[in-house]
């Protein structure tokens, strides 16, 4: 088998510049549009499970299979990468996803100012489901009932009709069973 040649010439990324790394990935993979990180601030993602425990760190929370009621950052609201919040409202489309549901698409919204500013815009919002449920983390869960519980996550106090504006204009979702 053969390895397909890159499309240019691979420059250098200091290792330690994170979004110099997902800009040079981006246009590795001919990405149109901009994909930016939503903090580059050290944090911890912290689940509050069900069971009235709590379960610390992305890896830990994957393996913890227990129904998540919460997730949380420590510490509390990062600061969001320079320029990431004008460009969610400025956006034209916006695509969440894909990604774990808990411990990798909600915790963008905990980030300081990202679920003011989804809510603000008026580009279309895709959410992109997973292809498959993450065992222990979302069994049973259909893509509606992710859109939901990224609505919850958003607005945890408000009803469902007004809890709206966080959007999810189109749910893109697979309906074949696997086996």
């Amino acid at each position: 088998s053969s390895v397909p040649a890159l499309p240019q010439p691979v420059e250098p990324v200091d290792a330690g510049d994170f979004l110099e790394a997902v800009r040079v990935s981006g246009e590795l993979l001919g990405v149109k549009g901009r994909v930016l990180p939503s903090t580059t601030s050290p944090e911890q993602l912290v689940a509050q499970m069900e069971a009235a425990t709590e379960v610390v760190g992305e890896r830990n929370i994957s393996r913890a299979h227990g129904r998540i009621r919460k997730v949380l950052l420590s510490p509390r609201s990062p600061p969001p990468v320079d320029g990431l919040l004008e460009a969610i409202r400025t956006a034209d489309l916006i695509a969440i996803g894909p990604g774990s549901l808990y411990s990798s698409l909600m915790s963008n919204l905990l980030v300081d100012g990202v679920t003011r500013a989804l809510c603000e815009t008026r580009a279309l919002k895709v959410l992109v489901a997973n292809l498959m449920t993450q065992p222990g983390e979302t069994d049973g869960m259909d893509g509606i009932a992710h859109l939901e519980a990224l609505r919850q996550q958003a607005h945890p106090s408000t009803p469902r009709r007004q809890a709206q504006d966080l959007g999810g204009n189109w749910l893109v979702a697979n309906d074949l069973n696997f086996s």
